[in-house]
């Protein structure tokens, strides 16, 4: 079997050299609005016209996930680190694979903060 479309390098690695490990889940569920979004999103993670985003994946795009991530990639978010699927700028494994972490607060010796680690955002809520 071949392997999914979001491992290929064009998706999952990251400009610091990291790649994401986890799954590209679409986002098909609702989140009110909230300290870390103004406007309640929808089906793809969109505040306009989610029904519309869903009816071009569905009839357009034929329930292709990879068109659908190339049109609007804010549409995922990655299952390993809860970010959105076009988010390149890292993705928080702290160092797997044998690899010394690059982020600030392994550089510096301390835990990830309760409050940036526990954040509630509409990314993460399947982590």
């Amino acid at each position: 079997m071949s392997e999914p479309w979001y491992k290929k390098p064009k998706y999952c690695l990251c400009e610091d050299s990291f790649k994401h490990e986890g799954r590209m889940e679409l986002v098909t569920w609702d989140t009110p609005a909230g300290p870390y979004n103004s406007e309640a999103l929808g089906w793809g993670a969109t505040a306009e016209d989610s029904e519309g985003l869903k009816r071009k994946f569905e009839e357009e795009f034929g329930g292709d996930e990879e068109k659908l991530f190339d049109y609007f990639p804010p549409a995922f978010r990655w299952t390993c680190c809860g970010l959105p699927g076009d988010s390149l700028f890292g993705c928080d494994h702290h160092g797997k694979d044998g690899r010394v972490c690059t982020c600030d607060f392994c550089k510096m010796g301390m835990r990830i903060p309760d409050e940036i680690h526990n954040e509630h955002a509409h990314s993460a809520h399947g982590k």
